[in-house]
């Protein structure tokens, strides 16, 4: 997987794409990385939405999720799209309390929904 990823203040944002050489991969390959995720964190789904959309008879498997870490008290916001080979991780990670404040929560979200899959 290549990852960008910047910070800003004490937030993560970043950014990762993968080809999979079996593209039926991609979409299984989702629940494996939230999990990993999950575990980075010691962390709990407060929020899980999956969907799927075709258009032009291409399918798009989209998981948007929330999670909030024990160790220590972290936030995590993220999307994984898997389209076709193609599998992208968005993410925000956090400090609980720098999450929760309305401007980063709106960044968070601003970033998250204006990843568009090629």
């Amino acid at each position: 997987m290549h990852m960008s990823a910047t910070q800003i203040g004490q937030l993560k944002f970043a950014v990762g794409a993968a080809k999979m050489t079996d593209p039926t991969q991609a979409e299984l390959s989702m629940a494996i990385i939230k999990n990993t995720l999950l575990q980075n964190i010691s962390g709990q789904l407060s929020r899980d939405k999956v969907s799927v959309a075709s258009v032009s008879g291409i399918v798009t498997f989209n998981d948007e999720f929330e999670a909030t870490g024990a160790k220590p008290a972290t936030r995590m916001v993220g999307r994984l799209v898997a389209r076709e080979a193609w599998l992208y991780q968005v993410l925000v990670v956090g400090p609980g309390e720098e999450m929760d404040q309305a401007s980063n929560r709106e960044a968070a979200e601003t970033f998250l929904s204006s990843f568009k899959p090629a």
